[in-house]
């Protein structure tokens, strides 16, 4: 669909009362107006009157330039764009945008296709003596928010270049420094939201515009103003003027319910707030009336005591403010008591959202920064540690010799076990997410579209299978294989299994038959004893015949759904964990038929973390960055360790009682139970 310059100015001039336009100051040269806008979630036949509406209303306002903070199309695929750009190609301003997670979350080709279209995915630009500052707060086929390492160098440079004084206008899709009005407990989405505070503290930031929540409301992220919309499409809009001779910023609101603007607020361009001057390492115990602990609510600060014990072993951040000024402070601290003990952690260059390989003796560990490395399971001291192009969703694996895994640089690499030198390296048409696996020497892979087999020795390319057209022919989980078959579970709703020799697709069957979002994508599949056994994000737990392909059963939760945590496999016993806001469910049904056996709540988030097995026991990790273990027979807690701030979105890796784990905390874990 496309809109003339003509057609929106006409809507606006009909869709927005006169009177409304004329209560704005006129401006001194040096003053301007801006839109900021969020959500706009385009997608074939849906929300495109809607947005085109409210663009037309916003071009009939005349800023100078517009803001729009992520989600721009629902899934991110090329026919979404296509239909978003033909919305903005005609207005007489440019439009700036964020990045957010729905436009990479389920996007064959993700950051990449976001790059192509619309920039780099966090920047600054200047404007009229202001400046602008667009955070990147995604994680690649993710919901939740984080801000890299390389990012927060970035912005460190771009704040000393801007300096203390001059005014800035900061934008990213998932909030930062929000708090629930009903129960003062934080709603962390941005894990490291903390870091990007403490570095903007000293600089002159005047608002901060979010998105992702859908929702028409403002916060005080310490100290500064801050806003959020609902999306575009549900009428929801924010203009923004800056007079920079009266020093101020008027900020209007056009939601569904009020559809003229209306004033919100009128705030300062120079930060009325002053930092704190103090060292936080040895005057935080005395700093201010108030303490929380990682996410807990805020409290009333105990005279003499650094903060109340969190619950469980592990790594924790207090923090402090004052009552009289929002900014807080944070002190992390440490504990070590309960049934699971630290036995060492050591940094890594990144986060980590793949599988821990565990294998005779050695991890292996790929990172959001492209880094894979090899430690030493026993010390933890570290063996190599080599670069790929891009981020590593994919997981490592091995055999005696290589170690392979994918890169969103969209190439497959293998590297030499013993010394991390690449052995060699294989171009592949997209973003490689998924995880390999290998069967009669031959390395299987799932990457835009089709299925490769290539010659482990070589790295030649022995076949190829395509999966029939679609925006969701791509996989992101492990593969799985018995020796003589690959399978893996695909974003187009459907299972393959494929002859690991030939690359014959065995069979194909679609676990639930609804759309994409109910595919068997993100669980990675497991092999035993000649079945399969799968989730798919439909609610939906599935043992499928490895032969044949006849669905054996399928069972659905009655509480939180099935769908993003992959299964394991003890004796007659499947385990997985449970998607859904705060009770964090682990499930334990028979083999046989599905029947649920028991039922646990961790307490935390459970998202893409998959079960694994002990001697005794099941682990999976929880959004918070919590280890919980759990008794295989019963379902008790036995106990929990948190790994620090960092969410996370891993898997562990588990032999005998020892547990290797990672979070976005950088760290890398061994703990004993």
């Amino acid at each position: 669909m496309s809109l003339t310059r003509r057609d929106l100015l006409q809507a606006g001039a009909s869709l927005l009362l006169a009177p409304a336009v004329e209560r704005f100051v006129k401006f001194a040269p040096s003053s301007f107006r801006f839109a900021f806008f969020s959500d706009t979630h385009v997608a074939v036949g849906r929300n495109i009157k809607e947005n085109a509406e409210m663009l037309a209303e916003i071009s009939a306002l005349k800023p100078d330039f517009a803001i729009n903070g992520g989600d721009i199309t629902d899934q991110g695929w090329r026919v979404q764009i296509d239909l978003y750009k033909g919305l903005i190609k005609e207005l007489a301003f440019p439009v700036h945008h964020c990045p957010g997670n729905h436009d990479v979350r389920w996007s064959p080709l993700g950051m990449q296709i976001f790059e192509e279209h619309y920039g780099k995915p966090y920047r600054a630009f200047e404007h009229k003596g202001c400046w602008f500052i667009i955070l990147n707060t995604t994680v690649p086929l993710s919901h939740w928010g984080n801000i890299a390492s390389p990012q927060l160098t970035w912005l460190k440079d771009v704040l000393k270049k801007i300096g203390p004084t001059t005014p800035i206008f900061l934008f990213g899709h998932h909030w930062i420094g929000r708090e629930s009005p009903d129960t003062s407990r934080p709603v962390v989405q941005v894990d490291n939201e903390y870091d990007v505070i403490a570095l903007l503290r000293g600089h002159n930031v005047t608002f901060i515009g979010n998105g992702h929540g859908h929702s028409d409301i403002q916060w005080e992220a310490e100290g500064t103003y801050a806003l959020m919309n609902k999306g575009l499409y549900q009428l929801s809009y924010t203009i923004l003027d800056v007079d920079v001779t009266a020093s101020q910023i008027t900020v209007y609101r056009r939601t569904a319910e009020r559809p003229t603007l209306t004033l919100v607020r009128t705030i300062p361009l120079q930060n009325p707030k002053s930092p704190e001057t103090w060292e936080p390492d040895t005057e935080v115990a005395m700093f201010g009336e108030q303490v929380r602990v990682n996410e807990s609510a805020w409290a009333p600060r105990e005279a003499g005591k650094l903060a109340p014990l969190a619950a469980m072993p592990g790594f924790h951040e207090a923090y402090f403010r004052r009552i009289g000024n929002r900014e807080s402070r944070r002190k992390t601290f440490h504990q070590e008591q309960g049934s699971i003990k630290k036995v060492w952690d050591v940094p890594l260059t990144g986060g980590v959202m793949s599988h821990i390989c565990h294998s005779d003796g050695e991890l292996f560990v790929s990172t959001m920064d492209g880094s894979v490395a090899c430690f030493d399971a026993a010390s933890g001291k570290r063996k190599w540690q080599t670069m790929t192009g891009g981020y590593c969703h994919s997981s490592p694996i091995t055999t005696d010799s290589d170690v392979l895994v994918g890169s969103a640089d969209g190439q497959l690499y293998c590297f030499h076990r013993r010394s991390g030198k690449t052995r060699w390296k294989l171009r592949l048409p997209g973003p490689v997410y998924a995880s390999p696996t290998v069967a009669k020497g031959i390395v299987f892979i799932a990457n835009a579209g089709t299925f490769f087999g290539v010659d482990l020795a070589t790295g030649k390319v022995r076949w190829t299978r395509a999966m029939p057209k679609s925006e969701t022919n791509f996989a992101q989980s492990r593969a799985a294989t018995d020796g003589e078959a690959f399978v893996q579970g695909c974003w187009d709703s459907h299972l393959y299994a494929l002859e690991a020799e030939t690359g014959e697709i065995r069979w194909r069957n679609a676990c639930q038959e609804r759309t994409f979002a109910f595919s068997p994508a993100i669980g990675s599949p497991v092999i035993d004893q000649g079945s399969v056994y799968v989730v798919a994000n439909g609610n939906g737990l599935f043992r499928f015949d490895l032969s044949t392909g006849k669905k054996v059963w399928e069972i659905a939760s009655p509480g939180q759904k099935y769908g993003h945590s992959g299964p394991c496999v003890v004796g007659d016993r499947v385990f997985a964990g449970n998607l859904g806001d705060g009770e964090g469910e682990v499930r334990c049904v028979s083999k046989v038929d599905g029947a649920q056996l028991w039922v646990a709540k961790t307490g935390y988030t459970i998202y893409d973390s998959c079960v694994r097995s002990g001697p005794d026991f099941v682990v999976v990790s929880s959004v918070p960055g919590v280890v919980n273990v759990l008794a295989q027979d019963t379902g008790r807690l036995l106990g929990q360790y948190r790994l620090g701030a960092g969410h996370s979105l891993g898997t562990v890796a588990v032999e005998g009682r020892q547990i290797y784990c990672a979070s976005f905390s950088n760290r890398l874990f061994c703990l004993k139970v």
